[in-house]
């Protein structure tokens, strides 16, 4: 059972020679194997390093840097002019380089990123209500932006829990869903305990007290 790597409801059948991941539950069946790697060597221990932050400047991040940058360049620009307007109308040295040291301090940005920072954390806990996992905090600004998401179906926007249909096509005359339910159980060897998710689905949908009436003569295995 790799459910908790692939998302896959149904366990994998493995065989001699077989690879089988860190994390996985045999669901039947026994056999002797060798470790081959452990940690992070692992398909798991490198799938988790792959969530790891790669120091890589998130686009809000990008964003904050240009602005802080073009701010400081102003500011040095416009304290430049003020240093020369003072010094050239007479004010002393001393409260010239002190006056425009105050303002240079005052019109660079010192707190932006800390203002990002806990307006995205507020925002990654009102995600957590609703189930999502931040990883990143500039991963809020980054999915804001998208126009597109693609994305692996199985075990990531599912349940990763089989259900059946309402509607279920039938090509039979006479039958329907619920006695197509029926037969399903019969090959699931009702009075048995489910083997699998598709036996446990089958047989938790199905009438149980109708098949009392069943009497199994033969079975061939399919």
């Amino acid at each position: 059972d790799q459910a908790a790597l692939t998302g896959e409801s149904l366990p994998v059948t493995m065989y001699k020679g077989s690879s089988c991941k860190m994390g996985s539950n045999v669901v039947r069946g026994e056999v002797e194997g060798t470790v081959e790697f452990t940690g992070g060597n692992t398909f798991f221990g490198k799938t988790a390093s792959l969530l790891a932050d790669d120091g890589e400047l998130g686009n809000l991040q990008k964003v904050l840097l240009k602005i802080v940058v073009v701010l400081v360049i102003l500011s040095f620009t416009f304290s430049g002019i003020v240093f020369g307007y003072l010094l050239g109308s007479g004010e002393g040295i001393t409260e010239t380089i002190s006056f425009t040291v105050v303002l240079i301090v005052a019109s660079i940005p010192v707190a932006i990123e800390i203002v990002c920072t806990t307006t995205l954390a507020l925002g990654s806990k009102e995600l957590s209500k609703h189930g999502a996992i931040v990883t990143r905090l500039a991963a809020i600004e980054d999915m804001a932006g998208m126009t597109m998401l693609c994305s692996d179906k199985t075990g990531t926007l599912t349940m990763n829990k089989m259900m059946i249909q309402e509607e279920t096509p039938i090509y039979m005359k006479n039958e329907n869903q619920y006695s197509a339910l029926r037969y399903a159980a019969m090959a699931a060897k009702w009075w048995e305990p489910p083997r699998d998710a598709l036996d446990t689905l089958t047989l938790n949908s199905v009438d149980m007290p109708s098949m009392d009436d069943v009497e199994q003569s033969d079975y061939m295995p399919f």
